[in-house]
């Protein structure tokens, strides 16, 4: 029998200290186990915005007491870059005019004042609101066809982003379980698809995703989106 190659995290206040682990614990070639890893790389993080922060206070772009506003916008536009990276689901296709979160909070605060004031003052409902999920500030695209560039991002809070995202027009291909196709609808929202299709769970993860639903009955459904002139 093979005995399984196990090494040690060199990090001295790793959590498993000094225990040998086997080697999925690690990225290739990496000395430090991926807990490590990861609380390093969020440390890090973590310092590259507490710097920007306090220079952008130092400018007086900021107030001090907005940095919780700062910090949220920070998140999302961190994941915004993050999901548009991965290619898939709802961003699959969808580019983004930056590659670091810090230059597009930044960006957004310098150059959109308008939105900048419109993330602040529902930051201040949200945290208000005990955070409150729907409360919360994110990041829209204007032209929902369209990319993350400055010209086409706007406020909404995760509520209202939430009903644009139902009024989305779809297309639906419904296949049998032979993968034949057997109609194509044509639904004006996603709430209307789901009505009419009666579907009892959510669908928003496979829209333009190209994966494919498996309905309870045995059909097989494809959502794509469309625009909202199509006929």
């Amino acid at each position: 029998m093979t005995k399984k190659i196990k090494k040690v995290c060199i990090n001295k206040d790793c959590r498993y200290k000094g225990k040998s682990l086997e080697l999925n614990k690690f990225n290739k070639g990496s000395r430090v186990c991926k807990k490590c890893h990861s609380k390093r790389v969020l440390n890090d993080r973590d310092n590259r915005i507490n710097k920007k922060l306090a220079e952008l206070i130092d400018k007086e772009v900021i107030k001090a007491d907005e940095l919780e506003s700062a910090n949220l916008l920070f998140k999302s536009c961190y994941r915004a870059i993050e999901d548009c990276t991965k290619n898939k689901g709802l961003y699959r296709n969808v580019s983004i005019a930056w590659n670091d979160p810090l230059l597009m909070m930044e960006d957004l605060i310098m150059k959109k004042k308008r939105f900048w004031e419109a993330w602040k003052e529902q930051s201040e409902i949200y945290f208000k609101s005990n955070k409150m999920l729907s409360a919360r500030a994110t990041l829209d695209r204007i032209q929902e066809d369209g990319n993350y560039t400055l010209d086409n991002i706007q406020m909404l809070s995760h509520g209202e982003n939430s009903k644009k995202a139902h009024v989305k027009p779809l297309n639906v291909i419904v296949m049998d379980i032979n993968g034949n196709k057997t109609d194509d609808i044509k639904c004006k929202s996603v709430k209307e698809a789901v009505d009419a299709l009666k579907i009892k769970h959510p669908i928003h993860a496979f829209i333009d995703s190209g994966k494919t639903y498996s309905h309870e009955d045995g059909r097989i459904l494809l959502f794509k989106s469309r625009k909202k002139s199509s006929k």
